[in-house]
């Protein structure tokens, strides 16, 4: 009886399918599921992989931190050592009483106007105004009358023997241990860097819906920068003042030579009347102060305190940010080569074992 079972078992499993590593896949595919295996026991693949990175932060904690540390105190050292930087402003109210008078003028001239080549001739005075302020020849003329190159330009120029210094050797260039190309004679910053860098620390906004002009000047020394703001708009005051006697005189001449060349009483009538505008806009022009600018609001020396350049907290919230995102950077890297290394490692021992046939 024994015998007769082993034979039955034996005849049993001969009989069975025998699935091989050479099945097909579509073979296995079609076999029915395993009821002994539970369906919750299968993972989800994201599930794994967030918790595999959540582990690799964990063990690089500590290079986390030190990359965090490291950059926060690197950002706390700029922040402590940067000079502050301070903002004069002056509120401005475009002057446009004069375009108003022209305009007024030319109309009631009529068609005499035309004949002069006057009536097409109506300028925006607030545009041109606002555009001449920031022109590179009124900055330029600024900076000669104020004599502000050297002081831009302190750190080159030698108080005690009055003369400019060799242009510094740029950073980089010290750093890579080039030679010095600049020229060996004490050449003075020409004026085109200075007006570049005076309209870098110059700002002008304009209110579109009041018409107000909002003129900044950002400088380390606070009581230089509202000097220099409330002396500008003095300047270019000056500026369009002398601008507009200049053409009013020579309107004068243009009009007293056609006044002696025309006998037609209608021209002679409108000549008349633009020379009395001319003279008029000479003695407005003369007496009149803030002739293209009133000063709504002057500049006042902010408190010591006042800076708005350099913001600490942000430099320090940036440091502490950067650093722990550098440090995250580092930990995935770190976890990357590892992981390269252990599956060359891994692959290298396979063909390293030969081929063993069962």
């Amino acid at each position: 009886m024994r015998l007769m079972r082993r034979r039955g078992k034996n005849l049993i499993h001969r009989n069975a399918p025998i699935v091989s590593a050479t099945t097909p896949s579509s073979n296995l595919s079609s076999l029915p599921p395993d009821p002994s295996v539970p369906a919750t026991s299968l993972v989800d693949d994201d599930a794994i992989n967030l918790i595999e990175l959540w582990d690799t932060l964990v063990r690089g904690k500590y290079l986390i931190i030190t990359f965090t540390i490291i950059a926060t105190i690197l950002a706390l050292l700029q922040a402590l050592s940067s000079n502050p930087i301070y903002r004069a402003e002056v509120l401005l109210l475009p002057v446009t009483g004069e375009e108003s008078t022209k305009s007024g003028v030319l109309a009631n001239l009529g068609g005499a106007a035309q004949l002069l080549g006057l009536g097409s001739q109506s300028s925006n005075s607030t545009v041109f105004a606002t555009a001449k302020l920031k022109s590179k020849a009124f900055i330029e003329s600024f900076l000669r009358e104020e004599n502000l190159i050297k002081v831009l330009y302190a750190d080159r120029w030698d108080a005690e023997k009055q003369k400019w210094k060799k242009k510094p050797i740029p950073r980089w260039k010290r750093w890579l241990g080039l030679p010095d190309e600049s020229p060996s004679t004490d050449e003075p910053p020409s004026m085109w860097d200075a007006v570049q860098l005076f309209n870098n620390i110059l700002s002008i906004n304009e209110n579109k819906k009041d018409g107000l002009i909002t003129l900044a000047i950002e400088w380390g020394d606070r009581e230089q920068a509202t000097l220099w703001a409330n002396h500008i708009v003095e300047r270019i005051n000056l500026f369009l003042r002398d601008l507009a006697i200049q053409d009013a005189r020579k309107s004068m001449e243009f009009l007293n030579e056609e006044f002696e060349r025309t006998q037609i009483v209608v021209v002679r009538n409108a000549i008349a009347s633009l020379q009395e505008g001319q003279m008029k806009r000479i003695m407005m022009a003369s007496v009149k102060t803030s002739y293209a600018f009133d000063i709504i609001d002057p500049a006042v020396v902010p408190p010591e305190n006042a800076y708005v350049r350099p913001q600490k907290s942000r430099i320090v919230l940036t440091g502490i940010f950067g650093g722990l995102f550098a440090g995250v950077f580092a930990v995935f890297l770190r976890h990357m080569i590892r992981q390269q290394k252990k599956t060359a490692a891994t692959k290298s021992y396979k063909t390293s074992i030969p081929n063993t046939q069962f």
